[in-house]
C-alpha cells in the first residue's frame, strides 16, 4: 500500500515538474517573441526620422524667386534719391545795336532759390540670383535729372541798368528764368549729384533686397549699368 502511494507521489512531482518547464519555455518564447517586435518598431521609428530629414532638405534647395523681388521694385517707377537746393544768384544782360555802330547794354541781377532732383528710374533695374554662390546681383541704370524747379516767391533783384534804347520787357524776364533753370541744373551736376544719386539708390536697393526674410543667406550686389 505505501508502495502504491509512494508511486502515485512520484508521478504527481513529475507532472508539476514538467508543467513547470512547459511554463518556462512559454515564457522564454513570448520573451523573445517581444524583443523581435520591439526591434521591428524601432526600426520603423528611424526610417520615419530618415524620410523627416530629407523632406527638410529637399525644403532648403529650394530656389528664390528673383523674378517676384524686381517686379516688386519695378512697380516703384521713377524713384528720387537726392535733391539739390541753392539759393542761386545770375546776372541777366541784354544788348542792342543802335545806330549800327553803337550798342546798348541794360542788365539785371537777381536770385531766386532752387530745387533740383535726381533719381534712377526703377522699373528699368534687373536682378539676378546665383544659387550655387548664393548671391543676389541688382542692376540699376544710372541716375538722372528729374526736376529743376524754381520758387517765384523768393525772387530778389540786387541791381538794374535800363537804358532808354534799350528797355527791359517783361518778356527778358521770362528769357530769364529759362537761363536760370539751365544754370541751376548744371550747378547741381557740378555739386556732384548725379553720384551722390547713384550711391544712394544703391543703398536703398541692397536695404530692400536685405529686408526680405528669404535673402537673408545671400549676399546682395549692387551694380549701376
Amino acid at each position: 500500500m505505501n508502495n502504491l502511494k509512494d508511486h502515485k507521489n512520484t508521478i504527481f512531482i513529475a507532472v508539476i515538474v514538467v508543467a513547470a518547464l512547459a511554463m518556462i519555455v512559454l515564457i522564454v518564447g513570448y520573451t523573445g517573441h517581444l524583443k523581435e517586435e520591439s526591434a521591428k518598431l524601432d526600426g520603423i521609428k528611424i526610417e520615419r526620422e530618415v524620410k523627416t530629414d530629407d523632406a527638410e532638405e529637399e525644403n532648403v534647395k529650394v530656389t528664390i524667386d528673383v523674378k517676384t523681388i524686381e517686379e516688386s521694385i519695378n512697380e516703384t517707377g521713377f524713384l528720387e534719391t537726392q535733391d539739390y537746393f541753392a539759393t542761386q544768384v545770375e546776372t541777366y544782360t541784354k544788348t542792342k545795336p543802335i545806330f549800327v555802330v553803337l550798342e546798348s547794354e541794360s542788365e539785371f541781377t537777381y536770385s531766386y532759390d532752387v530745387h533740383v532732383t535726381a533719381g534712377v528710374n526703377a522699373s528699368k533695374v534687373k536682378v539676378e540670383s546665383d544659387e550655387e554662390n548664393k548671391t543676389i546681383t541688382i542692376k540699376i541704370p544710372k541716375s538722372e535729372i528729374t526736376h529743376v524747379e524754381v520758387d517765384n516767391d523768393s525772387f530778389k533783384k540786387y541791381s538794374e541798368k535800363d537804358y532808354l534804347w534799350n528797355k527791359l520787357q517783361i518778356e527778358d524776364y521770362n528769357d530769364s528764368i529759362k537761363g536760370f533753370k539751365e544754370a541751376a541744373r548744371k550747378n547741381a551736376l557740378d555739386k556732384g549729384i548725379l553720384e551722390k544719386s547713384d550711391e544712394t539708390a544703391k543703398k536703398y536697393f541692397e536695404n530692400f533686397v536685405k529686408s526680405l526674410p528669404e535673402t537673408a543667406e545671400y549676399t546682395i550686389n549692387v551694380v549701376i549699368e
